[in-house]
């Protein structure tokens, strides 16, 4: 099968990669949709987690090609349902049931990022526990947003947030725009901060304010409740640490490199709490999209097939681009 796969030498399209067979348990799916990220990008180019070799990719949508059922019950999936999944994946002996639980398993792989193959390929094998069927109202282009749209609605599982709370989310780059659509959503009062404006005008025709990052620092210190960090670097948490007030909350989105000229004194000057935050609940993500409490249809999607993968992560290195999706075509079946 064709395949996006990563090694020491960087990423390359290997069109012959083996046709991966479901464990007991598991599912193995034709994938229609993968999306590109950014953790995507620093995998192939930067040695996420000191690398990474094998199929790239973890954002998707697809369809159940063959059920490995353990035992002979009905699952709540059918051959040719639609899919997304889950990307923490443990192991048969794991006491990890949910997602709270898959996410910080010790024992755990991830799809495309640790010991597990990705999605960037014709067929994924993963297990049925992590999968969700997606509503027949969703399309795949959107239906492949549902991975980065739960990590953004993970901040509410984790924050209590008060309806008079001020918040802001630095950094507005692929993911910062969803977190700033599902806070919408929830009614808050969101503000979008970054410092070059890109995709400023996606916010504001959901009517979030926008603000640069020199403004904000010139007029708006200690002015949110909240702030949710995206820019992954320490210049965006000490801004982070400006714009909160005294006793508020950062949420760390994105995992942080050079955090050595952090200044982690306001942190306890100022009482603040900081807030980890990664994977999130699919289910809600996949409601919030069939009932349209979030809209993606209009979002600029960049599509290329995946044989064109060196042109389509190009594309996803630039700061304009919102969002690069792989369309796989398997050679096998449609």
């Amino acid at each position: 099968m064709i395949a996006v796969t990563c090694s020491p030498a960087g990423p390359k399209l290997d069109l012959n990669y083996s046709m991966p067979t479901p464990a007991p348990g598991e599912a193995l799916l034709r994938v229609l949709l993968a999306g590109i990220c950014s953790t995507d990008v620093e995998v192939a180019f930067r040695k996420y987690k000191g690398g990474f070799t094998g199929v790239l990719g973890h954002e998707f949508v697809g369809r159940i090609d063959v059920l490995n059922l353990k035992r002979k019950k009905d699952c709540g999936f059918s051959i040719g349902d639609r899919v997304v999944s889950e990307i923490n994946i443990v192991p048969s002996f794991s006491k990890s049931t949910n997602y709270h639980q898959r996410a910080q398993d010790p024992d755990r792989s991830v799809l495309g990022l640790i010991k597990r193959d990705g999605v960037f390929a014709e067929y994924v094998c993963v297990p049925i526990e992590n999968l969700h069927k997606v509503p027949d109202n969703i399309p795949p282009e959107v239906a492949v947003f549902t991975e980065p749209l739960a990590a953004a609605c993970q901040i509410l599982e984790q924050v209590h947030i008060k309806p008079t709370d001020r918040l802001a989310v630095l950094g507005i780059g692929k993911l910062g725009v969803l977190i700033c659509f599902v806070l919408k959503a929830c009614g808050k009062d969101v503000t979008a901060i970054s410092k070059k404006g890109s995709h400023f005008d996606v916010l504001e025709l959901r009517d979030i304010p926008t603000r640069k990052v020199s403004e904000a620092m010139a007029d708006m210190k200690e002015s949110f409740d909240l702030v949710v960090e995206c820019t992954g670097n320490a210049e965006g948490f000490n801004n982070a640490l400006e714009l909160v007030k005294p006793y508020g909350t950062i949420v760390l989105k994105t995992t942080m490199a050079g955090m050595t000229q952090t200044n982690l004194t306001a942190v306890v000057v100022k009482e603040l709490t900081l807030v980890g935050s990664r994977c999130g609940p699919f289910d809600a993500a996949l409601r919030m999209l069939s009932t349209r409490q979030v809209v993606l249809d209009d979002i600029k999607k960049d599509i290329y097939d995946i044989t064109a993968f060196p042109s389509a992560i190009s594309r996803a290195l630039m700061a304009e681009t919102l969002k690069v999706i792989l369309r796989i075509t398997p050679t096998s079946s449609n």
